[in-house]
């Protein structure tokens, strides 16, 4: 699901823009899937064909400010209307070349709740699993109500703003 790897499905589905669709496995193709149902119940307000704007803000780089003319550019590129899915084929289509699925919004979390699951398939009563800031929790501690969770203080080195108590 990683599009920082060049070699995961969703990176193929990316560089085959414009070109043509790519066979992908069922759980890649569930997970866009579900990603477009949640776009459309959002109108658009999630959405996973924001690659290109991404790239273009330079968010994981050095901050770029794209201009109107840019930007303009952009907005058929990450217009989530276009992704074709094929679901008998198992192929996801962007159709213009330069089209970049990105599903850092949804992917961390899904993979939070396929740990969860394999964590409970070997016996696992209770847990936590933290990705990169994304907490899941289930179950809870012996003779306690969840999980203490710390939240950094974003201005003082080493102190905590608040301990929650997460429980599934």
């Amino acid at each position: 699901l990683s599009t920082w790897r060049s070699d995961s499905e969703l990176s193929r589905v990316n560089a085959e823009s414009g070109r043509l669709p790519v066979k992908v496995s069922q759980e890649t193709l569930d997970l866009v899937v579900r990603s477009l149902e949640i776009t459309q119940l959002t109108q658009g307000g999630f959405n996973i064909a924001l690659g290109p704007a991404v790239e273009a803000w330079r968010v994981t780089e050095q901050a770029h400010i794209p201009g109107d003319h840019e930007l303009q550019q952009l907005r058929p590129l990450v217009d989530w209307t276009h992704i074709r899915i094929e679901k008998e084929a198992g192929t996801i289509f962007l159709p213009l070349e330069g089209m970049r699925l990105d599903v850092g919004g949804i992917g961390k979390g899904y993979a939070a709740d396929r740990a969860v699951e394999e964590m409970k398939r070997a016996g696992a009563t209770g847990g936590v699993v933290a990705l990169s800031g994304d907490i899941k929790t289930f179950g809870v501690l012996p003779d306690q109500n969840g999980f203490p969770v710390g939240i950094r203080h974003p201005r003082e080195e080493g102190a905590l703003m608040a301990i929650l108590e997460l429980k599934d």
